[in-house]
Formats: structure tokens, C-alpha cells, sequence
């Protein structure tokens, strides 16, 4: 018997749960950003089924994470994706602007 999704049960993604993007201390690691009670002090406004986006200050590391269950005081999640990030660049090296190069041609002549 072929069997298939009930249209009820598929929403478009941004009504059924959230999207949120935390900024993570540097000395932060994996195993505190999946502890429980890491996520306290926002546990009550997360739901089963919503993304975190985790990005170290540095940008050194990015995590994308589940939230699997929420209580008083915690919420559980699990690890979807993690990736040690390029050298982070200095902010300002960031917002340098580069210096106009020399033109080769030589200067036009003024009568």
C-alpha cells in the first residue's frame, strides 16, 4: 500500500517554527553549546523543531543546531552541522579599503 503525507502535516517553514542565530563567546566549545542548560535564559521561547544558528565571535566556528525538547530552565538540542571556519580576518583588516593602484599610462599632457 503506497502511502502518502496528509496535506496538514507540511507548512511552510517559517509559521511552524523559528530560525535563531546565536553569537557564541570564543572559548565557548561544542560540548557547552549542546549542554541543556547553556540554552537557559532562552529555553522558554524555543520550541521542538527550531533552527539555531551558532557563530563564534571570531568567526572561527559556525554550528547549525535542532532543538529536540524544551523544559524550565533548558532545552535539548542536537548537532545538525559544524564547520571550523577560514582565519578569521581582523575588523580592520575587514574594512580596509584598498589603495588605488598606480596607472601605467603615462600622464596626459596639459597645453
Amino acid at each position: 500500500m503506497n502511502k502518502s503525507l496528509n496535506q496538514g502535516r507540511v507548512k511552510i517553514e517559517t509559521y511552524a517554527n523559528q530560525r535563531w542565530r546565536a553569537s557564541v563567546e570564543n572559548e565557548t566549545t561544542i560540548e557547552n553549546i549542546l549542554d541543556p542548560i547553556f540554552w537557559a535564559h532562552i529555553a522558554g521561547q524555543l520550541i521542538p523543531g527550531d533552527h539555531i544558528e551558532c557563530l563564534w565571535d571570531d568567526k572561527s566556528r559556525w554550528a547549525d543546531l535542532i532543538v529536540l525538547s524544551t523544559g524550565t530552565g533548558l532545552a535539548h538540542v542536537d548537532l545538525l552541522a559544524t564547520k571550523e571556519l577560514s582565519a578569521p580576518v581582523s575588523y580592520e583588516e575587514a574594512n580596509t579599503k584598498p589603495k588605488p593602484a598606480k596607472s601605467k599610462l603615462p600622464a596626459a599632457a596639459t597645453a
